[in-house]
């Protein structure tokens, strides 16, 4: 699904935009796609280790949503 499509103040180039946080950006003479840009999720990379008072579901979440959770020396993983 597209957002919206924007057009820069020259009128050479178009953005397309969608839910997915997809940018293309398209040059508007020949209707060539010149590239993409992709944004993070969220919750991408951040740091979950030791974190504590919450649940396993919502633990379970955020590590589907791309947060880490790294093992500490001398200990196993906690179940997700």
């Amino acid at each position: 699904m597209v957002n919206s499509v924007p057009l820069s103040t020259n009128g050479r180039l178009l953005a397309r935009t969608s839910r997915g946080g997809e940018v293309k950006l398209w040059e508007t003479d020949g209707g060539t796609c010149i590239g993409t840009l992709r944004s993070e999720p969220c919750y991408a990379r951040m740091e979950i280790t030791g974190v504590t008072g919450v649940t396993t579901a919502p633990r379970s979440a955020l590590l589907g949503l791309g947060a880490i959770r790294r093992q500490t020396p001398g200990h196993e993983p906690a179940a997700p």
